[in-house]
């Protein structure tokens, strides 16, 4: 496979900014473009790959890529896709916003003088970054009065948070107070797109399955199997809100059969997938 030069019309048309979700494969080419682009993982895990190198992705990463970088996105071999958030620009049609972007954030130098190929943080625990690109995503879809002036007011709080989240030391979830179900937990979140097992779970934290078992329901009330179900069962929701994935395929990003997450599904919600989207979908 060679090198893709990608071009997106639409950032002109838009007034100098777009944002669109999509999905990668295995099989994504790397690829370049003339613009600066921001990806935010949104389901599933994988790998950026950019000049050789290859940076761990998980929900919730933020990558800030410079024109002109050869790079791709995809998803670990344990699933068929990764999807993200992509949001483009240029920032010589933006006014002035991105030089005053540079003097708020001078640690930012090297990026914003192309001396950096790319950057990267990750959202906060009320994932604020995500919900301002979903916002950026519906007014581009809306189309509604006014919809390039949001899309450029939203951008500027973006960016500012993005680069602020740089600024900040990391910060860890504490998810239990039992270190030994903190990492547990933490591991599930992680792996939960893929098709994990106790024994996989008990492996990776060097304990016996039934020690964690036991360990697992007396800490959180719940077993791991259901505690598994109840996180895919939280990320499918947010993909019926969010995007137009038919059921039939959401499985994919959860990985399991349609019918066992239709099941999960049901007895988590007391109601059917179909039912959960016409409810709760997003209007355009």
């Amino acid at each position: 496979m060679g090198i893709k030069n990608f071009e997106c019309g639409a950032i002109s048309e838009m007034g100098g900014i777009f944002i669109e979700h999509t999905g990668c494969s295995k099989n994504t080419e790397l690829f370049y473009h003339d613009f600066i682009s921001v990806s935010y993982a949104a389901y599933g895990i994988g790998n950026f790959e950019c000049e050789g190198n290859i940076v761990p992705v998980h929900e919730g990463n933020i990558f800030v890529v410079n024109p002109g970088i050869v790079h791709r996105f995809q998803p670990v071999k344990r699933l068929e896709y990764m999807e993200l958030f992509h949001c483009y620009f240029y920032p010589h049609m933006i006014g002035d916003t991105w030089s005053t972007l540079k003097e708020l954030f001078s640690d930012e130098t090297a990026f914003f003088d192309l001396k950096t190929p790319y950057i990267v943080t990750e959202d906060n625990i009320g994932r604020s970054i995500r919900n301002i690109m979903v916002r950026m995503l519906d007014e581009v879809s809306r189309r509604n009065s006014g919809y390039k002036y949001t899309l450029k007011n939203c951008f500027y709080v973006l960016m500012t948070d993005i680069f602020r989240n740089r600024s900040l030391p990391p910060s860890r979830t504490i998810y239990s107070p039992n270190k030994t179900i903190d990492e547990v937990i933490r591991y599930i979140n992680y792996h939960v797109s893929c098709d994990i097992s106790v024994r996989e779970i008990a492996a990776a934290n060097h304990i016996s399955e039934s020690y964690l078992c036991r360990l697992f329901k007396k800490n959180t009330g719940m077993t791991i199997t259901g505690f598994i179900n109840k996180l895919k069962t939280d990320r499918v929701k947010d993909i019926l809100k969010n995007t137009d994935r038919s059921i039939e395929n959401i499985g994919d990003y959860v990985n399991c059969s349609t019918s066992y997450l239709k099941s999960i599904f049901k007895k988590n919600t007391g109601m059917t997938m179909n039912a959960y989207r016409a409810k709760h979908r997003r209007s355009n």
